[in-house]
């Protein structure tokens, strides 16, 4: 049984019912209130409705709003803009004072203005009314959220064609607190708040829809930060599940091993080098004549996945997004995911031959400064600077990438699943619901583990003295080699759940990598 819906009038008087306990000390203290008044709200989140096609529609016959939960990208931060509304009020100077948040007592927004809240704007009176202000971004709707991952979300009744509209509209979310006030790019939040009618015209906003944020949870790798088993029989079980899966869709074993390595590394995987500018490990699969199977194979198992065709390079122009204040209706820069996405580049109906098209070889630009180093650099900003992200490459060709190269590529070898057969073998593998929950929650506990496990002193002199043996050209190929082995090494501690990176990880390691020799790439790409 769903929970019971909570309303406007509900949240109204938990603002008046706290604010009353200390209305002395909130009164001159927002800060403060809005935190406890986010400590009581995180009680009934999960009564706040979903935001989806039927809430956006009941939106225009409501006058107080509505109360929504929304999984959201931060697009942009309206050139710093705020929205200056009225915080605390009193009717006559000797009254007790009042909360006018969330429309409790009167209006809750003023007007739009600047970061900073002027004594010019708030006059002599200051004692009848505080006015404080909100930081306002434009969000859109989480991209990239895979089918299981969307029902884990909002429910196993829930679809994508439930959301068509929210996912083609931006919000203008306002947040109060001070944290929120340097959100990046292509950052990704859980948020709770009302839902209100665009403001009037004229405005920074007109347009876009609002929302008041009450509190807000970060979305990362949200599903591995729940608690994993420990004993090694069942972590070994999860390994060779997810070893045996991914046997059926791109061949050999070492091939899955680097796949799922791939699948759980991020930028932050091991301390990058200054020789080594690639960040995490983008891997190139080659030999890929049918890119489905492989697609859904990822999809099956990972939270967000977003797919990007060669054709979209030639289609679009990446560097143009740019925001654009005028309309809600402004859609989602392919290249704008959130931390966690595996991005796929599917290259198998890629031209061949030199690609001479100017927009092409500027998203070319973007597309390796994402790859190379985990950034988003446009030539007309978003409204931040260079984005810094945290995604996984994958890239599917017929042969080796020349519009992606990647350090890491290995040849699909032969396997048992094709266009044919791949819908009804994923199919049938959703009705074992318990154990790829689990392999799912592993891989995301891995990646989140990985950046944290301690090299041990023996991995240490292990990986000293094979640096010296390295035969590479030159030094940086070296410590290259070094970063990428490391790296590899790291992941597999985490997927057995270890708890200091060893010397048998450092062996399974060079296995993989014998197997699949590292070409090395990388540095910035240039617009000129």
């Amino acid at each position: 049984m769903s929970p019971t819906h909570i309303s406007v009038e509900a949240i109204q008087e938990n603002v008046r019912a706290l604010f009353g306990v200390e209305s002395s000390n909130y009164n001159y203290d927002s800060d403060r209130f809005m935190r406890d008044m986010s400590i009581v709200m995180r009680q009934k989140l999960n009564s706040f409705p979903v935001l989806n096609d039927a809430r956006l529609h009941e939106l225009s016959s409501s006058s107080k709003g509505l109360p929504v939960r929304f999984m959201c990208l931060i697009r942009s931060d309206f050139n710093g803009d705020t929205r200056i509304f009225s915080y605390s009020k009193k009717d006559r100077a000797d009254d007790k004072p009042r909360c006018a948040l969330f429309g409790a007592h009167g209006a809750d927004m003023a007007r739009n203005g600047p970061c900073a809240v002027g004594t010019d704007f708030l006059g002599d009176d200051l004692e009848a009314q505080l006015m404080v202000y909100r930081r306002c971004y434009s969000v859109a709707m989480l991209p990239g959220m895979t089918d299981w991952y969307f029902r884990e979300k909002y429910g196993p009744n829930a679809s994508h064609a439930d959301f068509v509209q929210v996912a083609q509209t931006r919000f203008c979310a306002g947040f109060y607190d001070g944290a929120s006030h340097g959100f990046a790019s292509s950052t990704a939040y859980e948020i709770y708040g009302i839902l209100t009618n665009p403001l009037k015209e004229g405005t920074t906003h007109f347009g876009f829809p609002q929302i008041d944020v009450i509190a807000y949870i970060p979305i990362m790798t949200d599903i591995g930060l729940r608690h994993t088993v420990s004993k090694p029989s069942i972590i070994g079980k999860y390994v060779t599940s997810l070893v045996s899966f991914f046997k059926d869709f791109v061949g050999p074993k070492s091939n899955a091993l680097l796949l799922i390595c791939a699948l759980c590394s991020s930028r932050s995987v091991t301390p990058r080098s200054g020789c080594t500018r690639t960040c995490s490990l983008p891997l190139n699969i080659t030999n890929v004549k049918e890119s489905k199977p492989i697609i859904e194979a990822i999809k099956f198992l990972m939270p967000r996945v977003s797919v990007l065709k060669a054709t979209d390079l030639l289609n679009f122009d990446f560097s143009s997004y740019q925001h654009r204040s005028a309309s809600a209706e402004n859609p989602i820069a392919p290249l704008q995911l959130a931390p966690g996405t595996v991005l796929i580049i599917d290259e198998t109906d890629a031209p061949k031959g030199i690609i001479k098209n100017a927009r092409a070889r500027r998203n070319f630009v973007v597309l390796r400064n994402l790859i190379y180093q985990q950034e988003l650099i446009y030539r007309q900003r978003l409204g931040f600077k260079n984005s810094i992200m945290d995604v996984t490459i994958i890239v599917l060709s017929r042969q080796r990438s020349h519009i992606s190269p990647t350090p890491f590529c290995f040849e699909k070898g032969n396997c048992s699943m094709n266009s044919n057969n791949y819908a009804e073998y994923l199919e049938a593998q959703s009705k074992n619901v318990g154990s790829f929950a689990d392999m799912r929650n592993h891989l995301q506990v891995s990646r989140c583990l990985a950046p944290r496990i301690p090299l041990s002193p023996l991995f240490r002199r292990l990986a000293s003295a094979f640096f010296t043996r390295l035969t590479a050209v030159n030094k940086e190929t070296n410590v290259g080699m070094l970063y990428y082995h490391i790296c590899l090494s790291r992941i597999w501690a985490a997927l057995q759940n270890a708890e200091e990176v060893e010397k048998k990880h450092f062996t399974l390691a060079y296995h993989i990598l014998s197997h699949h020799p590292i070409k090395m790439v990388g540095g910035t790409a240039s617009f000129s």
